[in-house]
């Protein structure tokens, strides 16, 4: 019951943290956004019924901001504007706005070496049960965290996941981060796991390859009649990639090579991302030779909310 309480505690104070987080944090005012572009500047703006308008600012007179499109000037009223930023033409597919890859700071469980930006952040759910909060606290330094608990077998725990690093223009970022892990299971089952790992992602958001190596410890102790600790420490790589191929919609794979005994144990992950602008579902298998029997492999699905 002591360890369920504590577990209970945890995930309450994670989601209060989160809460906190989502709620504090003060949006943009309009009246913030509303500049005259530059003549070779795209503008995105955003009424309040949903319109999106590609174009520029060209003049802000009293309440009313003059919107060029196309050669042609609308004057709208500054209440009905929901949001005003600035785009690039890679942003525009067939006469189409694509808005930003919301996930480029992740794969499926593993992060890609970019970072969220000051302020921004998402929460996530693998399976529903295992929620995880990610948060910038600046453009160099991400932190995420989260905590689960399992009724049906007992069994929970609680992780943090320190990441900082540096983007190297566009196509090219490095970083470095770390896992804290720790279970509580009935029978004092309770295994510990400390992870450093460092990763590079090259391309674009949309399309994009990540790289890492790390080297991890676990402990692992069990109390019975005899209390035994046991010690592991293994190297592993991951190997991963993301490409979109719609609007809404991604292939995503993440892959590890772990090392047991001498020889390197493949894992594979492979499925498909359909998300908006803050919100995202992901389904994907993943596949062990080892572990599951028969392909496509183990089913695995989370739902993500970026704020």
């Amino acid at each position: 019951m002591k360890k369920l309480s504590t577990v209970t505690f945890v995930v309450v104070a994670t989601l209060l943290i989160t809460s906190t987080v989502l709620y504090a944090r003060k949006p943009s005012r309009v009246e913030e956004q509303l500049r005259v572009a530059e003549a070779n500047e795209l503008q995105l703006l955003i009424r309040m019924d949903g319109e999106m308008l590609l174009g520029r600012i060209v003049k802000i007179v009293a309440d009313y901001v003059h919107f060029e499109t196309d050669g042609d000037t609308t004057v709208i009223f500054i209440p009905q504007i929901k949001e005003v930023k600035g785009i690039t033409s890679s942003n525009i597919k067939n006469g189409r706005y694509w808005f930003s890859n919301p996930n480029a700071t992740r794969l499926y469980l593993a992060p890609t070496a970019r970072l969220l930006e000051k302020g921004d952040g998402y929460v996530a759910a693998y399976y529903i049960l295992a929620p995880l909060a990610a948060y910038g606290v600046t453009d160099n330094f991400t932190i995420a965290g989260g905590a689960s608990f399992l009724t049906a077998v007992n069994f929970g725990g609680a992780y943090l996941l320190p990441k900082v690093g540096v983007a190297l223009g566009e196509y090219v970022s490095l970083s470095a981060g770390g896992v804290a892990a720790q279970g509580f299971g009935e029978d004092g089952f309770n295994p510990t796991l400390l992870l450093g790992y460092g990763a590079g992602t090259l391309g674009r958001p949309d399309a994009s390859v990540s790289v890492g190596a790390g080297y991890g410890v676990s402990r692992l102790y069990t109390k019975g009649p005899e209390d035994k600790t046991m010690f592991y420490s293994t190297p592993g790589f991951m190997l991963g990639g993301e490409l979109r191929v719609a609007r809404r919609i991604a292939l995503v794979t993440e892959n590890y090579f772990i090392r047991e005994w001498g020889n390197y144990r493949p894992l594979i992950s492979y499925g498909m991302r359909f998300f908006g602008e803050t919100f995202s579902l992901e389904g994907a298998f993943i596949y062990t030779k080892d572990l599951v029997t028969g392909f496509p492999g183990f089913p695995f699905g989370s739902i993500v909310y970026n704020f």
